[in-house]
């Protein structure tokens, strides 16, 4: 008979970063001792952890800000490991999660993948391997954080340009000139550059390559209205550039979740 998934006493030569204060990882699995053998050895390198025995609480749990990674096994109660993958998606900035099983078939594993899991274990799995993926999802979910927050202030920057100072950056970022985009939108060279510096000051960016990273971030709310705009004005061919999916432009009644834009470090 296989063997449950118990944690043994963790290899100290194991090297590990004591994680920030807040950070914190919910353990869910139905059967006490495992979730309980699992929060022990996670607390044995430092690291905060709280056990639930199904997925519901943690989805409805007012501190479930502080998750920066969950541990759950596959076969829950009420909602399972890959249902709770699926609920998470629907989120903007999702704690990573590691599945955890005694016994699966190789497309389960699969299917948490394609479903956006960190990690697929097997139980009993080794305390190193565990610890391990933890430690990867701390980074992971730092730098996706930090990633949300750099799309908060670059949005709340770029609502403050005006539809022409959006038009100008944009078609500036992509590597057009002064002249060029003149002509592009039908005005004079002066304008565009008014135009063009007052944007630069607004999004507060000094040189073309910053902005061009901004944009980057950016690319899926900018992109889409203003190739709209542009096709409809008749000077400019979808495919002359990247297309990007149509979604309003930051800080619009209307906003999308954002997921995963590259910091400007």
């Amino acid at each position: 008979m296989r063997r449950r998934g118990y944690a043994r006493p963790v290899n100290r030569e194991v090297r590990w970063t004591m994680p920030r204060d807040d950070c914190t990882v919910a353990i869910i699995d139905a059967d006490d001792a495992a979730r309980r053998a699992t929060q022990c050895l996670l607390q044995s390198v430092g690291v905060r952890a709280h056990v639930f025995g199904e997925a519901a609480p943690v989805l409805n749990w007012p501190a479930r800000q502080r998750i920066r990674c969950i541990i759950a096994d596959v076969f829950l109660p009420e909602v399972s490991g890959l249902e709770l993958l699926d609920r998470l998606a629907r989120e903007p900035c999702r704690p990573p999660v590691i599945l955890l099983a005694a016994a699966a078939e190789v497309s389960t594993a699969v299917e948490a993948m394609r479903r956006g899991a960190l990690d697929f274990l097997e139980k009993p799995y080794r305390p190193e391997t565990l610890l391990a993926c933890v430690h990867q999802a701390f980074r992971a979910d730092e730098a996706a954080r930090r990633d949300q927050e750099l799309h908060r202030l670059l949005a709340v920057r770029a609502a403050r340009l005006t539809p022409r100072e959006r038009e100008v950056l944009f078609l500036a970022g992509a590597g057009l000139t002064s002249q060029a985009i003149a002509t592009r939108l039908g005005v004079g060279r002066k304008a565009i550059e008014s135009h063009r510096g007052k944007a630069m000051q607004k999004m507060e960016v000094k040189s073309q390559a910053l902005l061009a990273r901004m944009l980057a971030v950016l690319t899926d709310d900018v992109a889409g209205p203003l190739f709209e705009h542009e096709e409809k004005r008749g000077c400019l061919p979808v495919s002359s550039l990247a297309a990007a999916p149509p979604r309003p432009w930051p800080g619009d009644a209307v906003s999308p979740s954002v997921s995963g834009p590259p910091a400007l470090d």
